[in-house]
């Protein structure tokens, strides 16, 4: 959720967050490590994190998200219920994406594009995001 308070002290930075909603347990996401984040102007509730130093090879699906919320929201004649949405570039390791509440995990390989990016690479993100806010989408709303 939300962040409520954050104090830096050194190399040790302490956050607390804002209450959230009731949800089930399982759908708690906890992301832990060197992140840096890019949001849009406007609706800055939906952000993009990304490990620090790849965080602008989110924009394009940081600009897909903010589409998506609005078509999302015109379907199903009401807003997103939730005060933010992180799209999260997790480094390696699984394969596919995982929604949770407020947040959705995905391999960075299949949410960053970076300038030197194919073709080929846009249509598989591009496919790749499509499918997934498919699935949660309806799971969230």
């Amino acid at each position: 959720m939300p962040v409520a308070t954050q104090v830096v002290n050194g190399a040790v930075t302490i956050t607390k967050f804002r209450p959230s909603p009731p949800m089930p347990s399982y759908l708690v996401e906890l992301t832990a490590g060197d992140w840096a984040r890019s949001q849009p102007q406007r609706r800055r509730w939906a952000r993009h994190l990304a490990a620090r130093g790849r965080e602008q090879d989110g924009k394009t699906a940081l600009a897909n998200a903010k589409q998506i919320l609005a078509d999302y929201d015109d379907y199903f004649g009401y807003r997103y219920p939730l005060p933010k949405l992180d799209s999260i570039a997790v480094p390696g390791g699984f394969g596919g994406a995982m929604e949770n509440w407020g947040a959705i995990t995905y391999n960075d390989q299949l949410l960053l594009l970076s300038e030197t990016s194919t073709v080929a690479d846009h249509r598989r993100c591009s496919a790749s995001r499509r499918t997934k806010w498919r699935i949660s989408g309806m799971a969230i709303w």
